[in-house]
């Protein structure tokens, strides 16, 4: 009977270990998404502020300034789409 008592106490003992390891394991795993979802969040925050601190650099020189014009030619497929941008514009 003492040995009997001392399995069952053993296992359930064993049993309330291994719900407590999970339910620390599964709450570290939802703080770790927490925390990997706040820094994406933070980072996404600082590029577009660099974007908007690019962008009025380039408005800075108007409309139509070097700047705007060299990005444009990067980013399009036709040169010609960008011509509103050039500060010396075609004849």
């Amino acid at each position: 009977g003492v040995v009997l008592l001392a399995c069952t106490l053993a296992f359930c003992a064993t049993r309330e270990v291994r719900k407590t390891v999970d339910t620390i394991t599964v709450t570290a795993e939802e703080n770790g998404k927490r925390g990997a979802v706040i820094e994406g969040q933070q980072q996404t925050l600082e590029q577009l502020g660099d974007a908007n601190d690019a962008e009025d650099t380039l408005d800075a020189g108007g409309e139509r300034n070097a700047g705007r014009y060299s990005q444009c030619l990067l980013d399009s497929r036709t040169p010609d789409s960008c011509e509103r941008y050039n500060p010396d514009p075609k004849p």
